[in-house]
């Protein structure tokens, strides 16, 4: 009978202990769905708070979110993108630096930065910023990038650097400076520069329907010789 009532005690421990184990793992699980079902309810409610320009509560929702995934690119940045709504750009300057360190190839990221830099007038941190992006990359997408923002801040001749960076970086091989670059002779009147930078387009592509069409705005006659092989020179 004893030997009954041990084997009884140790069958139910081993039970309990079963059923215990079982708990521990399976209230693991739930715990973090619950958790991930909480995170996503953050998201959801901030984005749709910001997609209303309710900034307020979008706010609310993106740092209960950050509060839970601190190293969250994403939140950081879903934040930076408020405060600059709000107004303050300050403080979306400090989240999108932080993004920007957790994900520094996305361009978003770097880009908003920027833009939170242009807004509260630090030009000399701007520039330091857009010359590290453009040292990262090995297109002229980065010198592209710098010489938007500079004409953004009327640096015209800083403007024209940078471009002309970017075709001497790689405006043999790609014709994204050059079509840039007519761009901005376009803006500034500039006009026999605007038609030298889209016949070296043409090179890359002499049925480019843009240049051509472009060049015949401007009185040019495009015929099968009139692309320009491009060079290093802007």
């Amino acid at each position: 009978m004893r030997l009954y009532a041990s084997r009884t005690v140790l069958v139910g421990l081993a039970a309990a202990a079963l059923a215990g184990g079982l708990c521990l793992g399976g209230c693991k699980a739930q715990r973090i769905v619950e958790h991930s079902t909480e995170l996503t309810g953050y998201k959801s409610r901030g984005n749709e708070a910001y997609a209303r320009g309710d900034y307020a509560g979008a706010l609310e929702s993106y740092w209960a979110y950050v509060d839970q995934r601190p190293q969250s690119a994403w939140g950081r940045y879903r934040l930076g993108l408020t405060y600059l709504a709000l107004n303050e750009p300050r403080y979306a300057r400090e989240q999108f630096a932080v993004a920007h360190d957790i994900e520094p190839e996305n361009v978003a990221y770097a880009e908003s930065l920027a833009d939170a830099l242009l807004e509260l007038g630090d030009v000399t941190a701007l520039f330091e910023h857009l010359d590290r992006l453009a040292e990262a990359d090995t297109t002229s997408a980065g010198f592209l990038r710098t010489a938007r923002y500079a004409e953004r801040l009327g640096f015209m001749d800083e403007a024209l650097a940078a471009y002309r960076k970017g075709v001497a970086l790689d405006g043999e091989r790609s014709p994204a400076a050059h079509r840039a670059l007519a761009d901005f002779y376009r803006r500034i009147g500039d006009r026999e520069n605007e038609v030298r930078s889209l016949r070296k387009v043409l090179w890359f592509d002499a049925a480019d329907p843009v240049a051509a069409a472009r060049l015949e705005e401007l009185g040019e006659i495009v015929g099968p010789s009139f692309a320009l092989e491009p060079d290093a020179e802007g």
